[in-house]
């Protein structure tokens, strides 16, 4: 998934968010669930570390 697809992605669920919420006019939803979606993307390329619920865990073994 590249930056453009993510980038819609959090987009449409902002505008959900904000649609759902109702304290927004219909005119600004779109530019408002823009402007977060840009500020996520770039949140999520400031860190190196990936995203939390995809990293990769250690399974922990139960001892007998």
């Amino acid at each position: 998934m590249n930056d453009e697809d993510l980038r819609l992605l959090y987009a449409g669920m902002a505008m959900m968010g904000y649609l759902m919420n109702g304290d927004y006019s219909v005119m600004e939803i779109p530019n408002l669930s823009v402007d977060l979606a840009d500020s996520l993307i770039r949140e999520l390329n400031k860190s190196n570390d990936g995203i939390a619920a995809i990293k990769k865990r250690v399974r922990k073994t139960k001892s007998i």
